[in-house]
């Protein structure tokens, strides 16, 4: 099979892009070694220098999300809390979003440094050029963000490439935004008297949840992992410890595991877990209908808006994950189209 080597400027695109342009790769030492045609040195494996940056979703998700739950949060507290207290807590919330923000835009533009560290893949096992060894059409450039870069030979096809990458990674970056406005709204407005609690632990819990939701081996979805965490601990901040406020705790935990568990077994297709998760839902509904109205244990709107966040969430969570899968299959396409692009000089590789 023949592989063509590759020339400075070649076309790049990452994975995680969310410009709707290609990049360059460009040289990072000195080279005597020059395609005449291009008038442009051959890279090597050590030549990682990205032209501009591809504005990496990482960034943009993970920030742009905690922007997003911190405006969501003033908006839960401007519904549910009054006087000097809302104040504080929006301002909080507002200059935080603020903030994460800003730290969205500062990281997106320099995130690509990173590719610095590393060196490419998959080069000529022999062939080397002034001590290095050769690029090749299908060398791969891992980033430590998470993305992959790789080598677009055709200019139109690079461009092409790009553009349908970065629209689904910016539609990912949406749907993050989106859900986690409406998980910091609706978890703050049905939390009542925990409200503020709820918007404290919902802020507290949002790095270690993307970063649970992160690994390989994650169950479900991030929001439902927060929210989980912020009803067990406003319900029982705001419930009584003994007596018939103990029970409705533990009727309350029992029904927000039962969701937590039919959610995970949509994700992870165990049957066994999502039957457990129903009869758990079912049993701890008819408990909790047995209340009689007035009851001090007014919980019902934090459990709606609690289960009602997992749900959203989830499907987030789903959405977002089809959207990289099929980044995934716009980046083989374009290089099966690209397979018979390069220059003249090239390896046989067997």
């Amino acid at each position: 099979m023949a592989q063509s080597f590759v020339p400075q400027n070649t076309k790049v695109i990452c994975t995680n892009m969310t410009t709707s342009t290609p990049q360059e790769i460009k040289a990072t030492r000195s080279y005597t070694v020059i395609h005449t045609n291009k008038h442009q040195p051959l890279l090597t494996l050590v030549d990682n220098k990205i032209s501009n940056t591809f504005s990496c979703k990482v960034s943009g998700k993970l920030w742009g999300g905690f922007q997003a739950l911190c405006i969501g949060i003033a908006i839960g507290a401007a519904i549910v809390l009054t006087g000097g207290l809302a104040a504080a807590v929006i301002i909080t919330a507002l200059v935080v979003s603020v903030a994460a923000g800003g730290t969205a835009i500062y990281k997106m533009a320099h995130d690509c440094d990173a590719t610095l560290q590393v060196q490419w893949e998959q080069p000529h096992a022999k062939v080397l050029i002034q001590g290095q060894k050769a690029l090749l059409h299908h060398s791969t450039l891992p980033c430590p963000k998470g993305g992959v870069v790789s080598l677009i030979m055709d200019p139109v096809i690079a461009a092409e490439a790009a553009e349908q990458i970065s629209k689904n990674n910016n539609e990912e970056i949406l749907y993050q935004m989106g859900s986690q406005m409406f998980i910091g709204a609706v978890g703050t407005a049905t939390a009542g008297p925990g409200a503020i609690l709820a918007a404290g632990i919902t802020a507290g819990l949002y790095f270690p949840g993307e970063w649970m939701g992160s690994q390989p081996n994650k169950v479900v979805s991030n929001a439902a992992t927060v929210n989980v965490s912020v009803a067990v601990a406003g319900e029982g901040l705001t419930a009584v410890k003994e007596g018939e406020g103990a029970i409705f705790n533990k009727t309350v935990g029992s029904l927000i595991k039962g969701g937590y568990q039919t959610a995970a077994s949509q994700v992870t297709g165990d049957i066994g877990q999502g039957f457990e998760g129903a009869v758990r839902i079912a049993l701890s509904n008819k408990e909790l209908s047995a209340y009689k109205e007035g009851s001090k244990f007014n919980g019902y709107g934090a459990i709606g808006g609690i289960l009602a966040n997992i749900t959203v969430g989830y499907i987030s969570d789903k959405k977002e994950e089809a959207l990289a899968e099929g980044v995934e299959k716009i980046v083989e396409e374009q290089h099966e189209r690209d397979a018979e692009s390069g220059i003249s000089v090239i390896a046989n590789i067997k």
